[in-house]
């Protein structure tokens, strides 16, 4: 009996010791990185006054159910038309150069990318189906009749960006709650442009192409100031889209010095980089924020449990599948109201494996 309790107290010491030398740990290297100058809080970062909404972004929200309307009833995927075909290292099919899209137009909205082009270097196919190609391929004048079909949304939209936009007032401190309803939206914009872009360029049309691919560039700078991962992650998919069309735009001839020009300033001015260092730094603010909550709450101390049970011994009862469970019920909770954020599958993923994976620095 003696023993059992010897080992007991033990036990309940190592766990205290642990936990105070994570503390001890966690409090030493924060006091680190403010020494070497780091921002750890919203008011260190000191961010400067963001404008309200405008009514160019109001307009671009207002777009939403236009490009959900086009693409329900597209009878070929938006996506599959813009991407970069490569064929090999360093080679790729332009597709304003060849005789359809590449694209089978199925019954039932069905659809898949063909294997390859009717030329001699066969292209690698991306796309899946679970039904056999019983219909015809998508045609250049499927893509004119859709371009139609959207021409007016296109027209508005690159109106609304050849304005210069105030971007998207974001309350950071909602941490994990905060909405982006623009995000959305700011995608299928660039999608749309893309394939007014890619019409252009088969019309040969450089002017046309060009006003569209600028568009695009525009969509980038929109989101510059957005200081979040999923933000950037986004322009990073819209600057994508615009780079694959301007590669598509310089594969076919009739440019001018001046369209040529016009295209790399805009690229220049829509580069990236610059966005990740601030980026991080505020996803870390907001990730100590979400621990600090989550640390208050009642399944916190029994997943830290589980979890020292299992790193220890193996013995801990917590499976993978459990573990993620464990830890998305405990997020979902972390709103400031105490009630679930809403954080969308992908995101509350995210944040699983961070906790997991980060919880004894904490």
């Amino acid at each position: 009996m003696r023993v059992i309790l010897a080992l007991l107290f033990l036990l309940a010491l190592f766990i205290l010791e642990e936990n105070l030398r994570g503390r001890i740990l966690l409090a030493c290297y924060t006091a680190e990185l403010r020494a070497r100058g780091e921002k750890l809080t919203l008011t260190e970062l000191a961010l400067a006054q963001r404008p309200t909404d405008g009514r160019g972004v109001t307009e671009l929200l207002a777009l939403t159910n236009q490009f959900n309307a086009l693409r329900e009833e597209c009878p070929f995927p938006v996506d599959a038309v813009w991407r970069l075909w490569p064929v090999g290292h360093g080679r790729a099919i332009a597709r304003c150069r060849q005789p359809d899209l590449g694209v089978e137009r199925l019954a039932r909205g069905l659809w898949l990318e063909v294997k390859s082009f009717p030329m001699s270097t066969p292209a690698a196919s991306s796309g899946r189906t679970n039904q056999p190609a019983t219909a015809h391929r998508a045609t250049w004048d499927d893509l004119t009749a859709q371009t139609e079909r959207a021409a007016d949304t296109v027209r508005k939209l690159r109106a609304m960006l050849a304005q210069p936009l105030p971007g998207v007032a974001i309350d950071y401190t909602q941490g994990l709650d905060v909405r982006l309803p623009h995000l959305n939206v700011t995608r299928a914009a660039a999608r749309w442009l893309a394939w007014a872009a890619l019409h252009d360029l088969h019309a040969h049309d450089c002017a046309a192409a060009a006003s569209n691919i600028l568009a695009i560039a525009a969509l980038t700078r929109f989101q510059e100031n957005q200081r979040l991962t999923i933000s950037q992650i986004v322009r990073r998919a819209v600057a994508e889209i615009g780079l694959t069309l301007t590669w598509e735009a310089l594969q076919t001839p009739g440019w001018t010095d001046d369209q040529l020009l016009a295209l790399q300033q805009a690229w220049q001015s829509s580069s990236t980089i610059q966005s990740t260092v601030p980026t991080l730094e505020m996803e870390r603010v907001i990730y100590r924020r979400a621990f600090a909550q989550a640390r208050r709450l009642p399944g916190w101390n029994e997943l830290r449990l589980g979890l020292l049970y299992e790193a220890q011994c193996g013995c801990g009862h917590y499976s993978r599948a459990h573990l993620s469970t464990t830890t998305i019920s405990l997020v979902t909770t972390v709103g400031p109201s105490g009630h679930c954020c809403g954080l969308p599958s992908a995101q509350l993923e995210v944040v699983s494996v961070k906790l997991s994976n980060l919880i004894w620095g904490w």
